[in-house]
C-alpha cells in the first residue's frame, strides 16, 4: 500500500492557523492552494458538476473565512481537515437544495409555439389538447392494471 502524498493529506499548523485567523494574506493564499484542489475534489465526488465545483470552493472558503476566529484546534492532527469537510458537505448540501427547487424548463419558447402550431393545425385549443392528453393516459393505467403480474 502507497503512503499518500504530502500534498493529499497537508495539515494546518499552529502557526499557519493564527496567519488565517488574522486574515493573513499569505496564509490564506497558502490556505487556498494547499486545501482548494482537496475541496474541489470533495465536491465532484459528491456529484457536483464541474462547472458548479469551483463556486461551491469559494463558498467554502467563504465559510471559513466568516469562522476563522472561532475555530479552535479540538486535536493536534486533522481537527481543521475535519471542519473543512463538515463545511464542504454543508455547502455539497445547500447546492443539491437550491438545484431541487429550480427546473430547467426544456424546449423553452420554441417547443410552445410548435405545440401551438400542432393544436392550431388539429382544429382543437390546447384544453382540448390537455383533455385528450389525460384520457389516453387513463386508458393506459386501466390497461395496465388489467395485465397479469
Amino acid at each position: 500500500m502507497s503512503q499518500p502524498l504530502p500534498s493529499e493529506h497537508p495539515t494546518l499548523s499552529t502557526q499557519w492557523l493564527s496567519g488565517i485567523q488574522r486574515m493573513d494574506a499569505d496564509s490564506w493564499s497558502r490556505l487556498v492552494s494547499a486545501f482548494g484542489p482537496i475541496v474541489f475534489r470533495w465536491c465532484r465526488t459528491s456529484g457536483v458538476p464541474e462547472s458548479d465545483a469551483a463556486d461551491i470552493v469559494q463558498e467554502v472558503f467563504a465559510s471559513i473565512a466568516r469562522g476563522a476566529r472561532r475555530f479552535e484546534r479540538q486535536k493536534e492532527v486533522g481537527s481543521f481537515r475535519s471542519w473543512l469537510a463538515t463545511i464542504t458537505r454543508s455547502r455539497v448540501t445547500d447546492f443539491f437544495r437550491r438545484q431541487a427547487k429550480t427546473q430547467t424548463a426544456i424546449g423553452g419558447s420554441t417547443v410552445l409555439q410548435w405545440m401551438q402550431q400542432q393544436a392550431e393545425r388539429l382544429g382543437m385549443t390546447a384544453a382540448s389538447v390537455y383533455q385528450a392528453k389525460s384520457r389516453v393516459l387513463r386508458r393506459l393505467r386501466q390497461r395496465l392494471t388489467e395485465l397479469p403480474e
